[in-house]
């Protein structure tokens, strides 16, 4: 059997909380899983082995289901829309930044605390924002911040605890090649 995307439980966790950007890419994933031609969205390679569902899964379907039968807008039973303020950041960037933040605080040559690899990836990000192109960010997961006022070291620093106490995968590709670009962009100021 193949296994199932390790951040599912928090993708369900974000999106029943209102991040309509992780419901929504929640609902992508459980579609592919649902059907019966199963194939990876982000490669198009097919997959032969079906995926067993687990019961929290299944959990969050049938209650969303039931809103939607007791007459509720599909957008609002899947959180695909959200009424009211919607929330600055989603799931996906708060992600990207603490992974990039794990990334320098455990493999970058100088050893940087926490805070310090809070303040390079706070000053990174918005040094790339501002001069960047957007394809390549979106590329690496920080297409959310365009068009944002820029993030602090604190803010990095929150998201980061906060994953971390969640138990996010901060290992994941995404920290290292952000590191990367704000080393590039770093050694090469405009």
């Amino acid at each position: 059997m193949k296994q199932l995307p390790e951040n599912l439980l928090l993708m369900i966790y974000e999106a029943k909380n209102g991040d309509t950007i992780a419901a929504r890419n929640t609902l992508i994933l459980l579609t592919g899983m649902l059907s019966s031609t199963r194939f990876n969205q982000f490669t198009g390679e097919i997959l032969s082995e079906p995926l067993e569902i687990p019961e929290w899964v299944r959990s969050y379907l049938a209650q969303s289901f039931t809103h939607i039968l007791e007459g509720q807008n599909a957008d609002k039973a899947l959180n695909l829309k959200r009424n009211g303020r919607p929330t600055a950041w989603s799931y996906y960037p708060k992600l990207a930044a603490a992974q990039t933040v794990h990334f320098y605080h455990t493999h970058s040559a100088e050893k940087k605390t926490i805070e310090e690899s809070c303040a390079t990836v706070a000053d990174g990000i918005n040094s790339l924002v501002a001069r960047v192109n957007r394809t390549l960010l979106e590329s690496v997961g920080l297409g959310h911040f365009i068009g944002k006022s820029g993030i602090s070291q604190e803010l990095v620093s929150k998201w980061y605890f906060k994953l971390l106490k969640k138990n996010a995968n901060l290992n994941g590709i995404r920290g290292k090649q952000i590191a990367q670009l704000i080393e590039v962009d770093l050694r090469n100021p405009q």
